[in-house]
């Protein structure tokens, strides 16, 4: 499991997530947040997907629960 200290700009949090599980720049990440659903979707030159984070504030870091390729 792999983390990474919280930071408050969530999007720029889960394109460094997101970049280091897929071995790119982060630059390369675009992250679509959804009010209504426990996933964002992803955009990256590796394809789209649905992600779901976990932000665990007594350890306090974020990691990647769910990553499931969509095209």
């Amino acid at each position: 499991m792999e983390k990474i200290a919280f930071e408050w700009d969530s999007k720029k949090l889960y394109s460094k997530l997101i970049a280091r599980k897929l071995g790119i720049s982060s630059e390369n990440v675009v992250v679509k947040e959804h009010i209504y659903h426990p996933y964002v979707t992803v955009y990256t030159s590796c394809g789209e997907y649905r992600v779901v984070f976990i932000t665990d504030l007594e350890d306090k870091g974020t990691y990647i629960e769910s990553f499931v390729k969509v095209s």
